[in-house]
């Protein structure tokens, strides 16, 4: 015990110095007279930054936000309709545009209180314009997390549906699709034995696979976190889930 306590203090205190040794760049606050969230930023080309996420303009619309290197707005612009249209994750693609990953609705249960959407990418250029569009869903909920530009131009998905119609049953769902947004695959989480399953980030590995994580069980009070391993074609090649309640041996007490 003694040995893994000097080894967090010592990486505590690097952490620490490194944090407070930073200088902060700039601090900005964009008020668009409405409530508004943030959900992703990167940095772009040009040295400025992108961000995506939700603006309360009619019930919700996509929003992003351009920067220069200071911050500074350089453009801004918003996508969708009358309901509730939300980004949760933006990159930066290969001929110096955009993909954007999120959820658009198209219905509104006010009986239920419950509202139908579908897993929504959009491709806009540099300036924010758009050059296409696309839905993925079933009859239910569906939204996207995370979204990544493959080697060949096109996009890995990473989404969860509401199978049967509840706020709690979750389904992981991993697209891939061409260039344009068109569905090359999709595997769902019967295939990887995740079936109560929320979906939350997707990375490209080395060997051009993906490394996807998540939660599992999150219809019940013990959702464990898992580490999901696929090739280029979205077939497992491991999967681990983490107990939630399990004690982890670092923090037990000495003897």
């Amino acid at each position: 015990m003694k040995n893994y306590s000097k080894l967090l203090f010592l990486l505590m205190m690097f952490l620490t110095n490194n944090i407070f040794s930073q200088q902060i760049t700039f601090s900005k606050v964009y008020n668009f007279d409405t409530t508004s969230v943030a959900y992703s930023v990167q940095q772009t080309l040009d040295t400025g930054y992108i961000v995506a996420g939700k603006i309360n303009k009619k019930n919700g619309e996509v929003w992003i936000l351009k920067l220069n290197k200071y911050g500074d707005t350089l453009w801004t612009k918003t996508y969708g309709d009358s309901l509730a249209d939300y980004a949760n994750e933006i990159q930066n693609t290969s001929d110096g545009g955009y993909i954007v990953a999120g959820g658009k609705n198209h219905k509104v249960d006010m009986v239920n209180y419950y509202m139908y959407g579908d897993i929504w990418i959009l491709k806009l250029d540099q300036n924010g314009d758009t050059l296409w569009t696309k839905t993925y869903g079933g009859p239910y909920n569906d939204d996207a997390n995370s979204i990544k530009q493959n080697s060949d131009g096109g996009y890995i998905v990473l989404g969860t549906y509401l199978g049967d119609g509840s706020l709690i049953i979750g389904v992981l769902t991993l697209i891939r699709t061409d260039s344009l947004g068109n569905i090359l695959w999709r595997k769902d989480a019967a295939e990887y034995g995740l079936i109560c399953s929320w979906g939350m980030n997707l990375e490209i590995t080395n060997d051009k696979g993906f490394i996807i994580t998540g939660y599992t069980n999150p219809c019940n009070t013990n959702a464990n976190p898992f580490l999901l391993k696929t090739d280029f074609s979205g077939n497992q090649q491991w999967v681990q889930i983490y107990d939630s309640l399990q004690t982890n041996p670092m923090f037990e007490p000495s003897a």
